[in-house]
Parts: C-alpha cells; sequence; structure tokens
C-alpha cells in the first residue's frame, strides 16, 4: 500500500515540478496550471497569509494542487476562493502555524493527508451551503455524516465521534494530544493509519460491527497499550491488549506502547505489515513455529528489538517467508527451539540490604531501568536526590533514550522534560524538595484535577500555590504520604530511596 501511494506521489511531485509561475501576488508568485484550473504552489514559504485568487489571467482556479502549501511553516491564515471545488493530498500538509480552515460553499473533493502534520490546527469550518462535506466541534466529516474525514492534528483530549458515522478515513485522526476516543457501534471500517501518531492514546475499544480494519491503523501510537474490541465483533479479537483476525491466525497490531518481551500465541500463522510499528520499546519478541508469513514492514522502527525467541528449529525459520522491510526483525539475534527470553538477573546493593523499607521501591526502578545506582555496588538511598535525576528518571519513563550527547550527563532528559512542560530546566544539580517532585509528576500526568483537601495537614500553608494543585493530586492518589501523621514537608528535600517508592507508586495506579 505505501509503495504505490509513494510512487503515485513521486508522479505528481515530478509533473507539478514543471509548471511555471503564472500569477503574482504582494511576497510572492502563485504557481499555476492553466489547463486544469489548478494552484501547484507559492514561491515564498514564508508567507503568513495567503488568499487564493478565484482566477488567474482570466481562468477559474477550480483546485488546490498536492502539497501546493505543503511545509509552509509560517503560513497562519489562508482564504480559499468559492470557485475551488477540489483540495488534493497533502495540499496543507505540515502547516503548523494554521488554527482554523474554512471550507467554502464548491469544494466537492477533499484528497487524503490534506492536513498532516498540521498540529495546531484545531477547527475545520465547512460551509452550511457545502454539498459535500460538513463539520461539527471543528471536524471534517461527509456531509451525510458517515465518513470522519479529518479530525483537526491540534485536537487534545476527548474526541466522541457521532453515532451514525459508518468509516473512519485513511489518516484521519492523526492527533498527538488525543488522550481518549470513543468510537461508536455505527463503525464498520478503520481506514489504513486512520489513528497512526495518536501518542497520547493509551488504550481504544473496537466495537462489534467493524468489518474492516487497514494497515498502519494504530502505527505510532506511543502510548498504547491495550486494543480492546467488543466479544460479540465477528471479524477481529483481542488477546493481551493486540488485535487479531477473529480465529487468532494472523496478528494485525501490537499496540506501539508494549514494553520489554512480546509473546505470539501459537496458531498464529501471519504476521501483517506494521503489526509492529513504531514499537520502540519492545526488546524481544517470542514467534511460535505456526507463523509461515511475515509481511512487508512488519517490524518497522523496533529499533529496540535485539532477541528473537523462535520455538521451531533454525531450518523451519529460513522456511517462512519474510518480506523487506523487516531489518529489525532479522538483524536481531534469533534463539531457536526456544520461547522464553532468559531471566535478567536482579540487581543487588551493598547499602540496600533486603529488610531495607525502599528495598522493593528500588529494586523495580532499577530493573525498569528507571534509576541506576551511583556505583557498581551502591544505590545510596539516602542521598538526596536533584531536579537533574528526576528529569532523566521520567524521560526514561517516557521510553526516552537518555543516554550519550555532547553536555551533561542529564541533557537528554533535561531536553526532554523542557520540551514537554515538566520543567523550565532551571537549576538542574540542585536538590529536588517534595513539591517540586510531586509538581513534576503532575506535569507528566496531563495535569490532572483533584478534588482532595490539604487541610489535614498541619503544614499546609506552607506549599506553595504553583504547587498546591499537585499535591492535592498526588495525596488523593496515594503518591506521596507524610513525613509524620499530619506533616507533608513540602520544602523538605526528597531522599533517592523515597522517589524510588513514589515512582513505583505513580506507575501503578
Amino acid at each position: 500500500m505505501r509503495k504505490k501511494i509513494l510512487a503515485i506521489l513521486l508522479v505528481v511531485v515530478l509533473s507539478v515540478s514543471m509548471l511555471p509561475a503564472a500569477a503574482s501576488a504582494d511576497g510572492g508568485e502563485f504557481t499555476f496550471d492553466a489547463e486544469t484550473g489548478t494552484i501547484t504552489g507559492y514561491t515564498d514559504k514564508s508567507v503568513t497569509e495567503l488568499a487564493i485568487p478565484a482566477e488567474i489571467d482570466g481562468v477559474a482556479v477550480t483546485a488546490i494542487g498536492f502539497q501546493a502549501f505543503g511545509y509552509f511553516f509560517n503560513l497562519k491564515n489562508v482564504l480559499i476562493p468559492n470557485s475551488v471545488t477540489r483540495i488534493e493530498t497533502s495540499a496543507f500538509c505540515y502547516c503548523e502555524n494554521i488554527e482554523t480552515i474554512n471550507i467554502p460553499d464548491g469544494v466537492s473533493n477533499i484528497g487524503e493527508v490534506v492536513f498532516i502534520g498540521c498540529d495546531n490546527l484545531t477547527s475545520i469550518i465547512v460551509s452550511e451551503n457545502n454539498r459535500a462535506f460538513a463539520s461539527a466541534d471543528g471536524v471534517l466529516y461527509s456531509k451525510d455524516m458517515k465518513t470522519l474525514v479529518c479530525c483537526p492534528g491540534g485536537k487534545s483530549g476527548s474526541l466522541a465521534i457521532p453515532d451514525g458515522v459508518l468509516t473512519i478515513g485513511h489518516s484521519a485522526v492523526n492527533c498527538a494530544l488525543l488522550t481518549n476516543v470513543n468510537i461508536p457501534d455505527s463503525v464498520t471500517t478503520i481506514g489504513w493509519c486512520a489513528f497512526s501518531g495518536c501518542e497520547s492514546l493509551s488504550s481504544i475499544q473496537i466495537p462489534k460491527d467493524v468489518a474492516i480494519i487497514s494497515d498502519g491503523a494504530f502505527e505510532g501510537c506511543t502510548s498504547l497499550t491495550s486494543i480492546f474490541v467488543a466479544d460479540e465483533n465477528s471479524a477481529y479479537t483481542s488477546y493481551e491488549g493486540a488485535l487479531y483476525t477473529k480465529d487468532m491466525s494472523l496478528i494485525l497490531c501490537c499496540p506501539s506502547g508494549k514494553t520489554g518481551n512480546f509473546v505470539i500465541p501459537n496458531g498464529v500463522t501471519k504476521i501483517d505489515s506494521l503489526a509492529f510499528g513504531v514499537c520502540k520499546s519492545l526488546s524481544s519478541v517470542t514467534i511460535p513455529v505456526s507463523v509461515t508469513q511475515i509481511e512487508y514492514w512488519a517490524f518497522p522502527n523496533c529499533n529496540s528489538l535485539t532477541d528473537v525467541y523462535y520455538s521451531g528449529t533454525e531450518e523451519e525459520w529460513n522456511a517462512i517467508v519474510i518480506s523487506e522491510g523487516n531489518e529489525c526483525l532479522t538483524n536481531a539475534t534469533i534463539h531457536y527451539n526456544s520461547t522464553d527470553p532468559e531471566p535478567a538477573p536482579v540487581k543487588t546493593y551493598a547499602d540496600v540490604p533486603e529488610t531495607h523499607w525502599a528495598a522493593e521501591a528500588i529494586s523495580y526502578v532499577t530493573e525498569a531501568g528507571l534509576f541506576k545506582g551511583t556505583s557498581a555496588t551502591e544505590f545510596s538511598p539516602n542521598g538526596n536526590m536533584t531536579r537533574a535525576m528526576l528529569m532523566v528518571v521520567l524521560a526514561r519513563l517516557d521510553g526516552v533514550d537518555t543516554e550519550g550527547g555532547d553536555g551533561k550527563w542529564y541533557e537528554k532528559g533535561m531536553e526532554w522534560a523542557v520540551e514537554q512542560g515538566i520543567t523550565d530546566g532551571s537549576s538542574p544539580n540542585a536538590n529536588i524538595t517534595r513539591q517540586q517532585l510531586v509538581t513534576m509528576l503532575w506535569r507528566y500526568a496531563g495535569k490532572p484535577a483533584s478534588n482532595a483537601s490539604l487541610d489535614g495537614y498541619s503544614d499546609a500553608s506552607e506549599v506553595a500555590s504553583w504547587a498546591t494543585e499537585a499535591m492535592k493530586w498526588a495525596v488523593e492518589n496515594g503518591i506521596i504520604k507524610g513525613t509524620k501523621k499530619d506533616v507533608l514537608s513540602p520544602n523538605g528535600y526528597a531522599t533517592r530511596a523515597q522517589v524510588a517508592t513514589i515512582i513505583m507508586r505513580f506507575v501503578d495506579m
């Protein structure tokens, strides 16, 4: 599918690149194909506002061509005239600053991924007089509201798809900030890459009448750990959070948020294209001898995959039809006649005996790769935790590779934390206070609301205003407990053992 699309796009690119500049506007020139009435580009990519003309040299502008305004990173506002009837594939791709776009009366055809990469686009508004399309809550649908065409990339929080929608189109919902999607029972078809790049989705429910799920529907959903399928669905099923055909012969999707080892159950005969797309945190996969075919690009961008545990012989492995694009799989170490990875040795530290009050938490965070010892033999449980240490721990928890970098040991973790709005990156080597700790955790969790009260603590007045909501949330969820029965000690420094315990509680929420 992807090869075909790329080939088509290449032909289009070559053809439009030969078109001359045919009309001018302030700051640049439109390029225009007079034979088809298609705007094919604009010569000044730094432009912030564009009013597309209704005609050029007496010829009506009826189409906006492939990538005509693609990668116009500064473009904020664009006016589309009523003369336009067609907006072609990728016409406004990666216009990162557009927030709203209006679709006029005459547009009757909108290509695929027209607004992909428009990460600040929150609203697509369709003229009420348009006969082909409609919009609801800023989302683009077909006029009859049976097809979801495009959810703007800047949408955040929850998306409730209206009842009556039958089809979720190709690449229709590529929204990194969406945390929840409600798919109604009316939906029967989910297009290719329909939810690709929804990085904040942790789970999704497939309703009973969905009969078609195309390749890569959930590719790149890096927080997705569970796909649930309604028991009544006759086409698909889920097992251990992964998506399969109903007869369990084909694995369609291992959620990208899966970590560690993933076991494909015996009886599966084929691994579908993009089934393990962008499973960056998978370190190993167990493949049964029943598998006979692995489709194109089944394991793309599985960069941490180091081991494959295969239940058959080397001869049987070599008989599997493995299509191209699976180098992450074939370059891993293949363990024949094996179904389970060797258990990693439990890390122990001389200064953390089994009787230590935080021994379980310290073992948990070190085995998960979140913490490292201060030396090969010591953890320093009573040592103070620094702000930089917590930045790195949270980055690792989010799957970020914090190793390397040209500067300080915490450079990559701090860059990530600042980009995510978790911290401003100041005073990285300062010891972290308990209220700073919970505030960073709270921001990492998405700033959830809390109805808790701190009135039961004698030092509640010492909690800073910027940390109050975070502290309420942490207390309500049992993430942080008082140093004494009624004492929070918000300005007290947190030790490494205390933070290890808090992180374990946070992950287990």
